[in-house]
């Protein structure tokens, strides 16, 4: 078994201190790192292995290895009917998706009939174990509540009654199935390396009648041994309100790198925010980011393959930065759970990248990474 510098410093220094692999991040989820994964619509990247490995294991200049994340939110907030148009699943200003739509969702989170997403996650886990060795507990999974749309009429028929979403009971009514087909299925596709950990709020802002739909379903997602997971933005309502309204985990999103015109005080000030209020924070960077100006929404598509992208957006790259910086400095690291926004497929970015100054930054949050997991005990020497 191979192990980088930042193991072994971890390593040691969980003998010098032998409380710290007995430490956790939450006192609700042993999930660590939980990163999040766009699946569900035919505009977002073909998770197979080959894109899901950098973010299962990093490979670091040395040529060793070491495990990435150990949650994967599957997440999505709008797919696509058999029209073609798009539907939203909850946070998407669109027309709502009926049942079938809610289904074939689920199936492409699954992945059970293309080896892709969740298949092709718990395939490429299996296959690293032997190298680096098996986990305290399996890796770990979180998936997407769609949301109804309110006044959508046409979402289909349960036990012989069409749903209408002018009303909350027939809206809970559909989340309650959901959440019972996605168990049953989960149980069918007989995964070897996956649990199936939590149900995840797809609202990043909580008005009055999601509160109302929260606080009339969270109890039912419980029953079913599951957590209910939270990643409000940063001016999300009713974000200090996460426990009343049945959240177990919830994490903050700063918005400090995906919002061109953010300052270095808006990343401070959600720190502080997250810490007050008990939540974790978020990292956020997106591969695709290289490629915009940060002043304006163009996008680069085509560079000649030797071209640095650092060069592109160094500000976009240093945003990226920041986060780690800042979170280092604030020992958010140290202390919180930890969500990853990476956009379409960032981390894969990040190391396929021909700069090496990409890919460093990815190395140094990799060995943060690790880490955390043998400070939490997830990974033992």
């Amino acid at each position: 078994m191979k192990y980088t510098f930042a193991v072994i410093a971890a390593a040691l220094s969980a003998m010098l201190s032998p409380t710290v692999l007995s430490a956790q991040f939450s006192d609700v989820t042993d999930i660590d790192d939980l990163v999040l994964i766009y699946v569900g619509n035919r505009d977002r990247t073909e998770w197979t292995a080959d894109k899901l490995k950098p973010y299962v294991v990093h490979t670091y200049e040395d040529g060793s290895r070491s495990w990435m994340f150990d949650g994967f939110l599957m997440i999505d907030f709008l797919t696509y009917n058999k029209a073609g148009t798009r539907v939203s699943l909850g946070e998407y200003n669109g027309p709502g998706a009926d049942r079938q739509d809610w289904l074939n969702y689920l199936d492409a989170q699954l992945g059970t009939s293309d080896n892709r997403s969740c298949r092709a996650l718990d395939g490429l886990i299996g296959s690293y174990i032997p190298e680096l060795g098996r986990p305290s507990h399996r890796h770990k999974v979180v998936f997407s509540l769609p949301i109804p749309v309110s006044s959508f009429t046409e979402w289909g028929e349960l036990d012989g009654r069409k749903l209408d979403f002018n009303n909350i009971d027939d809206k809970l009514a559909a989340m309650r199935w959901y959440v019972d087909v996605l168990l049953e299925k989960w149980k069918e596709a007989g995964f070897k390396n996956l649990d199936l950990d939590g149900i995840y709020w797809v609202k990043e802002s909580f008005d009055q009648p999601t509160v109302d739909l929260a606080r009339g379903l969270n109890g039912h997602i419980r029953s079913l041994g599951l957590k209910v997971y939270w990643v409000p933005y940063s001016q999300g309502k009713a974000r200090a309100d996460w426990r009343k309204n049945g959240i177990d985990v919830a994490y903050m999103q700063p918005n400090y790198s995906v919002w061109p015109h953010a300052t270095i005080d808006q990343l401070d000030s959600v720190i502080e925010f997250a810490k007050s209020h008990g939540m974790g924070l978020e990292v956020e960077f997106d591969g695709y980011g290289f490629y915009r100006d940060m002043k304006g929404d163009s996008l680069v598509r085509t560079l000649p393959r030797d071209c640095c992208l650092y060069d592109v957006s160094p500000e976009f790259h240093q945003r990226f930065k920041d986060y780690v910086d800042r979170y280092e400095r604030e020992k958010v690291f140290d202390t919180l759970p930890m969500a990853y926004y990476t956009g379409y497929q960032a981390v894969y970015d990040f190391e396929n990248s021909p700069c090496e100054r990409d890919r460093r930054l990815l190395d140094r949050l990799a060995a943060i990474i690790n880490r955390r997991h043998f400070k939490s005990g997830w990974i033992k020497e």
